[in-house]
């Protein structure tokens, strides 16, 4: 989610008073817009930035809930996307489910180095080349049959 935010912008914001801010002085009724796909990959902000390394939160108090601003991939502040506690749990549930219940390998012999990890920018920052996954069964044959019995 700090790589690849939801949005790469968030929805803009309006300032309701002048203030200042890293020195600039910002007059009242000003629109922003935030790039939280450049802030999750500023240098002084992170260290090697473009290395997917989840042990960086380790032992870190900084969450996707809009209090660090950082790391935003919701938003914050009255703004920050009433979705966020669905798309979690969706989430959650969907990848541990899939992750649990198969083996997953690449087609046609690929490696990981043969993969585009390249986005197209836009509204949301889809993969420029959609990911492909051969997933085989796991677990045994009956825990993917339906039973029709309460």
């Amino acid at each position: 989610m700090r790589l690849h935010p939801p949005g790469p912008l968030l929805i803009p914001h309006e300032s309701t008073e002048e203030c200042e801010i890293g020195g600039y002085t910002v007059p009242a009724r000003t629109r922003t817009v935030v790039n939280i796909y450049a802030i999750a990959r500023d240098e002084d902000n992170w260290e090697d930035p473009l290395n997917f390394d989840p042990d960086r939160f380790m032992g870190s108090n900084i969450d996707l809930k809009g209090r660090h601003f950082e790391y935003l991939p919701f938003g914050s502040g009255r703004r920050i996307c009433p979705g966020l506690m669905l798309a979690m749990a969706t989430v959650q549930f969907i990848l541990g489910s899939v992750l649990h219940g198969f083996n997953w390998r690449l087609p046609g012999g690929q490696t990981i180095d043969d993969l585009d990890m390249s986005e197209s920018f836009g509204l949301t920052v889809p993969k420029a080349v959609p990911l492909k996954l051969v997933p085989s069964p796991r677990l045994e044959p009956q825990i993917y049959v339906k039973s029709l019995s309460p």
